[in-house]
């Protein structure tokens, strides 16, 4: 079965989190696209879900709502394969694209092209952002590091990440190179 398209309703102001279940991977609508309701996704991180991505049945593209506690920050990384689009839903922090820091909060949106060097930092309240890749592929390396960090509770060395990235294209550097 083919999509088309995909609608995500109440994504940008998700309430829970759940696992995928085969219901929702089957979730057809008229064959034509996929409904995923607001506390549906693959769980990541603790808080954090993948609502679409090539196991949900959307081939070409991943999306993920990325959750950031208070000051946390992404580290510096870059995506080789994959441009990302990012919109901040809730919270407030900053994005350095390249060697530039810009100020983010609700409602805007960052487009960072494959393979820029960029970090995303939450602000003192955290940070919410619909995450979007294309191609699809980042969601897997979420996935593992997810598996490796039992959920985010378990420190990652930088040696580490760089050799789970670099399976999904993706590189990660220390902050201050």
């Amino acid at each position: 079965m083919r999509t088309v398209f995909t609608i995500v309703i109440g994504g940008l102001v998700a309430t829970g989190v759940a696992r995928y279940t085969a219901a929702l991977v089957a979730q057809q609508v008229n064959s034509r696209g996929q409904v995923v309701r607001a506390q549906d996704g693959e769980r990541i991180f603790g808080t954090s879900l993948i609502k679409v991505s090539p196991q949900s049945g959307v081939p070409n593209l991943a999306m993920a709502l990325m959750r950031t506690p208070p000051n946390g920050r992404s580290g510096v990384h870059a995506h080789d394969k994959a441009d990302q689009l990012v919109l901040i839903v809730r919270g407030s922090g900053y994005v350095r694209p390249g060697d530039d820091r810009t100020e983010i909060g609700v409602g805007d949106t960052i487009y960072v092209p494959r393979g820029v060097w960029h970090e995303f930092a939450a602000g003192a309240a955290g940070m919410e952002a619909q995450e979007i890749f294309v191609p699809a592929g980042v969601e897997q390396e979420f996935r593992e590091v997810d598996r490796v960090s039992a959920g985010g509770k378990k420190p990652i060395s930088l040696d580490e990440m760089n050799r789970i990235a670099s399976k999904y294209g993706s590189r990660y550097k220390d902050p201050g190179q």
